[in-house]
């Protein structure tokens, strides 16, 4: 008799408990029904929170129920002031840069598209071990938003261990249209892209290579020296930034890489995508355009770089990226010619994967190659 009522009881006690749970899922059910329009209006498009996709956890300790509830409400709050923060801290930084004045006045080419990503304002805010805050190197890397294949095998070999050598790398990109949402959730993941409004052509190569000297020069003023180069490029990081070390007399004082339209340099460059031909590039060559380096990869001393930017504002755009950044905006701050270093590409293909121990950059690498030769490097085969 005794056993039937204590089994009896417990089922009660069972069923109460269950009741329980089942009233506070339904308060909380048409709660969120009620306020569901609400909260879609307030929801960011990049929170990365879907609300058909989330349950209540249920957790059982002991003889009691704890049933804890993770409230969507707070976590969309905890977003958003997390991106507002952001926001303001970017609003903040770009305000009390001198560039601000400057993007005020009126210019022959103002630089003045809406940003639509950005890296992490604080991606060169750190210290080194003397307690200096220096990065010693920036790379920025022309992408375009088709171009995630290229841009993940960058991340995964020559950029995979760029904090060894204290050195940064963002990706530069024109506008998606109907891919942006794959490009939003490709720099939710990497936090590595800057991106702008304008068109992503090959013929905005210009504006890309401005964006990123602008970037840079707001939120990365401390890089001692920026790369420019493209997603088809091999970067022998390592090699580079050694010589950047052993080298820094020369390198410090003016542009180097491999001058395109110099004698010193027969190989004339490889179409490119969007690129039907080459030969309005070629007439301007000579003697229309002054020496400049080739686009697949040349350096610039941290110092010159918000120079060039400023200089971009008072210089007619040129859709030859590398002429107009190298050409004639390093002209026009008395920073011309650049220098030859053949260790630059000019536009020639790698021959064999070992070349690039001895290369700063290798020209039109596959993401599959890049593996290869990324391997051999690091394995001490060349």
């Amino acid at each position: 008799m005794m056993k039937r009522r204590n089994k009896s009881c417990l089922g009660v006690f069972v069923i109460g408990l269950f009741t329980v749970y089942i009233f506070i899922v339904y308060r909380w059910f048409f709660r969120e029904s009620a306020g569901s329009k609400i909260q879609q209006d307030n929801l960011p498009t990049d929170s990365g929170l879907k609300q058909q996709d989330w349950s209540p956890p249920l957790v059982v300790s002991g003889l009691g129920l704890d049933v804890s509830f993770v409230i969507l409400d707070e976590q969309i709050k905890s977003k958003k002031q997390e991106e507002n923060n952001r926001e303001g801290e970017e609003e903040e930084l770009w305000k009390l840069s001198p560039f601000w004045v400057e993007d005020q006045r009126p210019h022959i080419n103002p630089h003045r598209y809406g940003i639509l990503m950005s890296p992490n304002p604080n991606l060169c805010h750190q210290k080194k071990d003397d307690g200096k805050n220096l990065i010693d190197l920036l790379i920025i890397v022309a992408s375009a938003v088709d171009h995630g294949t290229r841009r993940d095998a960058i991340r995964e070999t020559w950029g995979s261990n760029l904090k060894l050598h204290n050195t940064k790398l963002i990706f530069l990109l024109g506008q998606g249209r109907d891919k942006q949402s794959k490009i939003q959730n490709e720099h939710n993941l990497y936090n590595d892209i800057l991106q702008e409004d304008f068109e992503d052509t090959y013929h905005n190569l210009t504006l890309k290579t401005i964006m990123g000297l602008k970037w840079m020069s707001i939120f990365c003023p401390q890089a001692q020296y920026v790369l420019k180069t493209d997603d088809d490029i091999y970067v022998n990081v390592d090699l580079l930034h050694k010589s950047l070390l052993k080298e820094s007399k020369t390198l410090s004082q003016n542009i180097h890489g491999c001058i395109k339209n110099s004698p010193l340099n027969s190989p004339m460059p490889i179409p490119k995508e969007g690129q039907a031909s080459l030969a309005h590039h070629a007439t301007l060559m000579r003697p229309a355009l002054p020496q400049f380096t080739a686009g697949a990869g040349y350096l610039i001393p941290g110092k010159l770089a918000p120079e060039l930017y400023v200089a971009s504002l008072s210089t007619k755009l040129l859709p030859v990226e590398d002429a107009y950044t190298t050409g004639f905006c390093a002209k026009k701050i008395g920073s011309h010619p650049p220098v030859n270093d053949p260790r630059f590409s000019c536009g020639q293909l790698v021959e064999k994967d070992c070349d690039m121990a001895k290369l700063f950059t290798g020209h039109k690498v596959t993401p599959e190659r890049m593996w290869t030769i990324y391997q051999k490097l690091q394995k001490g085969i060349c």
